[in-house]
């Protein structure tokens, strides 16, 4: 995505927040005196309430098969790139090689320091069982489809 070329330091920002290598390099206030804000990053640029733009569409979890990549599109003009900690809410069960790269992707802190690497080797794995797999692909994009309806929460 052209976006990610353009703005790679912001959107790892955006994809990790506070664990991103590249935190400290903006003025954030990682800790926020609203307790619900801590370790977040308020973008504030919503038209109404979270679950409303969700329902009406205007939010939207999209794959990025070049990349391996998963983010909400709010109003197909901004990127929030979704923590691939928080993939496998999106991956789902329903496919074995889908579920095991969830595992992994929520396994990624444990690679510490490189992280980094795994993340992109993972994504690189994601994409070409998408690519290579069509019934991968359709799976993914139910369960994409099944995020947007339940807001983004995993079901059982």
């Amino acid at each position: 995505m052209a976006s990610r070329r353009r703005h790679p330091l912001w959107l790892d920002v955006l994809e990790w927040g506070p664990e991103s290598d590249h935190a400290g390099w903006f003025d954030i206030d990682w800790d926020s005196d609203n307790r619900y804000l801590h370790d977040k990053l308020l973008v504030p640029f919503l038209g109404d309430q979270y679950g409303a733009e969700l329902k009406s569409g205007k939010l939207k979890i999209k794959f990025d098969p070049d990349e391996g990549s998963l983010a909400i599109w709010a109003y197909d003009a901004h990127k929030l790139p979704l923590c691939p900690l928080h993939y496998q809410s999106v991956l789902g069960h329903e496919d074995a090689e889908l579920d095991r790269l969830g595992d992994l992707f929520a396994d990624l802190k444990q690679w510490r320091p490189e992280v980094s690497e795994r993340t992109l080797a993972l994504k690189a794995r994601l994409a070409a069982l998408v690519r290579d797999r069509p019934e991968a692909q359709a799976v993914l994009e139910q369960s994409i489809g099944l995020s947007m309806t339940t807001g983004g929460r995993s079901t059982p």
